[in-house]
């Protein structure tokens, strides 16, 4: 079977999960013997690497344009099936609606909807402000996210089949977005296991557990203020007055790095919470190996590729109960 990914970023460089789902559906693919070529945004050197990846741009801007001023070079007929994810085959829409092409599969993985909503200040219990959106996240559900509202529906209207990686994300779909049920099916996210398994730490991972402590962990982009990040922080706090042999590594950078790390020194939480940055993809394991729980904390999720990580490393997770329609 020939297959064509329309993927946006390729290879993964940051730790989005949406990224990740194209690379592993890549490799998969190839293991399976079929003829698999992505269309994606990213740097040139990268790209050599993997045969059957072009390159078209080094953003989603320059991506989503050279794809529509390169509509007509690529001879879309001869793929058996196309797996778009999200948006990202809006500038090659036209084309593939003039193709009548008969197997379009659509990948939803969250509803820009339901993400718009969170872009708010969190609160806790009492009224009082844990934590604001950034400018750039204002910008984003202002801006950014009614363009890409327009770019979804013409991609989801446009595409034969379409696929939810959660019974939420499936129902999102069919609410906001109009989708039929009968062309919709829920197909959940998989988990890379031999990347992904319980791992004794080497000696070029730092070691993020104390020797009597347990650990919490947090892996997440600090982006985006739906992820949840400051009702960890107050959780944890809360926490360490019960309990006071309990840490927490926090993974990941972002804009709201500057304001966590003031919420921590405030709270005298210095010596408790370590938050250690990005960590390559390839070491994730050893980290996720050495906890006791992951924590996922977010305001709204599709299905997040973190949890299934850590479950196959044999961590446990905690999560927030945030499917949007019940």
């Amino acid at each position: 079977m020939k297959i064509l990914i329309i993927a946006l970023q390729f290879p993964p460089v940051s730790s989005g999960g949406v990224a990740y789902v194209s690379f592993n559906l890549y490799r998969a693919f190839r293991q399976f013997g079929h003829t698999v070529n992505v269309l994606a945004y990213g740097s040139k050197k990268p790209f050599r690497d993997y045969p059957g990846v072009i390159r078209l741009g080094t953003s989603p801007i320059g991506f989503l344009y050279q794809s529509f001023q390169n509509r007509k070079s690529f001879d879309l007929l001869e793929f058996d099936t196309i797996f778009i994810q999200g948006f990202s085959s809006a500038g090659l829409t036209p084309k593939l609606k003039k193709l009548q092409h008969c197997n379009i599969v659509s990948v939803i993985h969250v509803s820009t909807y339901q993400e718009m909503k969170t872009i708010r200040s969190v609160r806790d219990d009492s009224g009082l402000i844990l934590g604001k959106p950034t400018w750039e996240e204002y910008h984003t559900k202002y801006i950014r996210s009614p363009v890409l509202l327009v770019l979804e529906h013409y991609v989801y209207k446009n595409s034969h089949k379409m696929i939810g990686v959660s019974n939420a994300t499936t129902q999102s779909a069919i609410i906001d977005y109009g989708i039929h049920p009968s062309t919709i099916k829920t197909i959940r996210n998989g988990v890379d296991f031999e990347r992904f398994s319980y791992q004794q730490t080497p000696e070029h991972i730092p070691k993020v557990r104390r020797d009597g402590h347990k650990l919490l962990l947090f892996v997440g982009i600090l982006r985006r203020i739906r992820k949840g990040v400051y009702l960890l922080l107050e959780f944890y706090r809360h926490l360490k007055k019960e309990t006071k042999d309990i840490d927490l590594v926090i993974v990941g950078n972002g804009n709201h790095n500057t304001r966590i790390q003031k919420i921590i020194h405030r709270s005298h939480l210095n010596h408790s919470i370590n938050v250690i940055g990005n960590i390559d993809n390839d070491d994730l394991a050893y980290i996720y190996s050495q906890a006791d729980v992951t924590i996922v904390p977010s305001l709204y999720e599709g299905l997040p590729l973190v949890a299934l990580e850590s479950l196959a490393c044999g961590t446990p997770v905690a999560a927030t109960d945030i499917a949007c329609h019940r």
